[in-house]
């Protein structure tokens, strides 16, 4: 019998204080129910791993090498993956955007390398286009040891929270310094402010190496409806999941309407139906799995743990007790 694995970033809202104001309008009644009566566990894995893992062609190089080797560079170099990328200042603070709210196109993205490419080359540092959101970078010294987060883990972060560590790692400090002063003056730049287009003020310099799936998740679409994933899943089969990503860029930005008008969507499309068919015998398990900064949890649900009837805490309840227990 199917076990439904739903992969769902952004469903947990991570400061527990805000919830009695942004719940008001929330519809959460069989989400509260799983996170009532499931079991969690912890998985040492980020949304990136959900993202790219499908990228690594070699899993002994890094996602780096990995697209170098697709571009043809030797794989034996130093590479970090490059994304354009916004910084806002918010009182003390850099808050970061993914690459794709850039709307950079190809053409600019080549001119952006064209410069960076002059400027750096005399360092024996070349920047190549993978495409317009994602670049790659070679550097004449060592990163293999560098610890990164990917930009696509900390969207609405602070960067200095994050910002790459370890190995070499002032030197790759100091390129992100150079990229932005040159940014900021650029032709680019001046046209998009024009065109009332973002800034492309920054890079954000990553990489990442391969991690396993667990076999549940080992294949993973998208699909707007339940009743896709289960027309595209055979009954013998475990390992296929759907991925909902709704409502990740409303919680990364902190858009407590679109994301509570989202997680409504998302519960009455996808898991009260799921919900159902549990109760009703014809799927055996639910995993909602959650990729959050510092891991992924799993929230598993079958048939028989419908009948913990004493399990009737709130929303802010459980996220408070998974708080406590460092489950958050």
């Amino acid at each position: 019998m199917t076990t439904v694995n739903l992969i769902i970033p952004g469903s947990i809202w991570p400061e527990v204080a805000d919830l009695d104001y942004i719940l008001h309008e929330a519809r959460f009644d069989g989400l509260i129910k799983i996170f009532n009566k499931a079991h969690v566990s912890s998985y040492s894995l980020n949304y990136s791993d959900f993202m790219y893992n499908s990228c690594f062609v070699d899993h002994n190089l890094s996602l780096a090498a990995n697209y170098a080797v697709q571009l043809n560079l030797d794989k034996n170099k130093n590479y970090l993956l490059v994304e354009p990328t916004n910084l806002r200042p918010d009182r003390d603070r850099l808050l970061i955007a993914e690459s794709d709210i850039l709307q950079l196109n190809e053409e600019e993205a080549n001119h952006l390398i064209r410069g960076l490419n002059e400027h750096f080359n005399p360092d024996e540092v070349h920047f190549y286009l993978i495409d317009e959101h994602k670049w790659l970078v070679e550097l004449p010294y060592k990163v293999d040891r560098l610890s990164s987060y990917p930009l696509i883990d900390i969207i609405g972060s602070n960067i200095d929270d994050y910002l790459p560590a370890g190995e070499n790692y002032l030197l790759v400090h100091r390129l992100l310094n150079e990229v932005q002063m040159l940014l900021h003056s650029h032709p680019i730049n001046q046209e998009r402010q024009q065109d009332g287009l973002m800034q492309i003020n920054s890079i954000w310099l990553w990489d990442k190496n391969y991690k396993q799936l667990p076999r549940e998740i080992q294949q993973i679409a998208r699909f707007d409806t339940l009743d896709g994933l289960l027309a595209n899943t055979n009954a013998s089969t475990h390992n296929k999941a759907i991925l909902i990503d709704s409502v990740y860029f409303a919680l990364c930005y902190r858009d407590s309407f679109a994301w509570v008008n989202n997680m409504n969507k998302i519960v009455a499309k996808i898991i009260d139906p799921a919900l159902k068919l549990l109760q009703q015998g014809k799927i055996a398990k639910l995993n909602l799995w959650i990729p959050m900064i510092t891991c992924t949890r799993c929230v598993s649900l079958s048939r028989i743990s419908l009948y913990k009837f004493w399990k009737k805490a709130d929303y802010k309840s459980i996220l408070s007790r998974w708080e406590n227990q460092n489950e958050l």
